[in-house]
């Protein structure tokens, strides 16, 4: 599952806290939007980490602008 792999990323890479994540998928679920979303909006990671994580999950390299 993507978001299982995204998630380890975060919280090992990216020292996002296991509880925050696990709130961030309830809210995900109860309001029906993306993860992604989720996490810009509690300001769990900045753009760009975000951007490096979806790099990493997706071994790609990361870009800035």
């Amino acid at each position: 599952m993507m978001n299982k792999r995204l998630t380890d990323i975060l919280i090992q890479d990216f020292g996002v806290d296991e509880a925050a994540l696990i709130e961030a998928q309830r809210i995900k679920a109860e309001q029906n939007t993306t993860l992604t979303e989720v996490l810009l909006k509690k300001k769990l990671l900045s753009e760009s980490q975000l951007l490096k994580a979806y790099a990493r999950l997706y071994d790609m390299p990361y870009v800035q602008k």
